[in-house]
């Protein structure tokens, strides 16, 4: 038995260059597989738009929205990992603005008032060079991939609490993004408290 044993980490180590690139290649097809369904889910949401079907579109984007997030975690952990670089948006990710968007549109029965001033608020937020936190949903805290779980079970098993819930988990990315992420700067100067061309930034 040790013996078997003993061969096979041989084995193992005798072949890590091919298992590693095995597993990068697996990788990356599970973050094409992904984007793939962000894009099908975002162009149906399109298309139910145009045919006077906007509960459908807003679903749809929902879903869309749960793509996006899963497909850049899993890119990030197959192709990035070994960057320890911090990583923000400068603006507001156009997904978040989304969610809250088709969220409020379910909740109030398209409000055209409440949807326009929402709107404009969000590309003022996505316009503007404010620094947002790389959330990280499914690669740091356990937290974070509760709130992703917890997200893709509603939209099968909870009509009515999603778009509540998902307006939740928007704004409070949009509004407190300190949740997400902790603001340090970067890169790091020792010894100085506000160093020169120094950038403010998130992190975990």
């Amino acid at each position: 038995m040790l013996t078997a044993l003993l061969g096979f980490f041989s084995c193992i180590r005798k072949h890590q260059r091919k298992i590693n690139l095995l597993v990068g290649f697996a990788w990356k097809n599970a973050a094409i597989v992904l984007s793939l369904g962000n894009m099908i889910t975002g162009l149906s949401s399109i298309f139910c738009s145009f045919n006077r079907k906007p509960n459908s579109a807003s679903w749809l984007l929902l879903i869309s929205f749960l793509f996006s997030l899963a497909s850049g975690a899993v890119a990030r952990l197959g192709i990035c990992s070994n960057f320890k670089i911090p990583f923000v948006y400068q603006g507001l990710p156009c997904s978040y603005a989304s969610s809250l968007l088709v969220s409020t549109f379910l909740l109030t029965n398209g409000n055209k008032l409440i949807l326009f001033g929402q709107a404009v608020l969000m590309m003022s937020f996505m316009a503007d060079r404010r620094l947002y936190p790389h959330d990280k949903t499914l690669e740091s805290h356990f937290w974070k991939k509760v709130v992703f779980a917890l997200g893709a079970m509603m939209l099968w098993h909870s009509f009515y609490m999603t778009p509540f819930y998902f307006l939740i988990w928007s704004s409070s990315y949009i509004f407190v993004p300190a949740i997400w992420g902790k603001k340090v700067t970067w890169p790091p100067a020792p010894g100085t408290a506000s160093p020169s061309g120094s950038a403010f930034v998130f992190t975990e």
